[in-house]
């Protein structure tokens, strides 16, 4: 999600994050997440959503804290969601996460975001424990393909 990092798999940008804040976040939940933070990291005068989300995904087993996981759930799903409809390929209509692509060029919708879904070592460091599902339905894919290789994602969030 956050990294600057060119070999990163997940090129959501921090500006996107920052920029879109009130899109993903409530107020409580930043003030609850920032109060959570501010408990160890005192030093800290202000700090951008952005970063708060690197501090508190960097943690070792950060979803066993009932702060992080209560207050990260709906803004996470947000955020993945986000990120599956806007992020694309350079000069292409083709979303920047492979696995996204894939079911969607085969003419799949997305169908649900799953929070702490895959917290395997592999799952925490490719998509931060997020998963997601896809709907495949032999009438709409033709349909979806089409609206895909416009830049659309069919959504049926479950």
């Amino acid at each position: 999600i956050l990294k600057d990092n060119k070999k990163s798999l997940f090129k959501l940008k921090r500006e996107d994050i920052d920029k879109n804040l009130y899109e993903f976040f409530k107020k409580k939940e930043i003030r609850n997440l920032t109060d959570e933070i501010l408990k160890e990291e005192v030093h800290l005068k202000t700090i951008t959503i952005s970063c708060l989300l690197e501090k508190i995904l960097e943690r070792e087993n950060w979803w066993d804290n009932p702060v992080f996981f209560e207050n990260l759930k709906k803004p996470m799903e947000k955020i993945v969601l986000f990120y599956i409809k806007n992020e694309r390929r350079k000069n292409s209509a083709n979303t920047f996460d492979p696995v996204a692509n894939f079911h969607l060029s085969n003419g799949a919708s997305l169908g649900g975001i799953n929070f702490c879904a895959n917290l395997t070592e592999k799952g925490l460091k490719e998509s931060y424990g997020m998963m997601v599902n896809y709907i495949y339905d032999e009438k709409t894919m033709e349909t979806n393909k089409l609206k895909y290789s416009e830049g659309i994602v069919v959504i049926k969030l479950l």
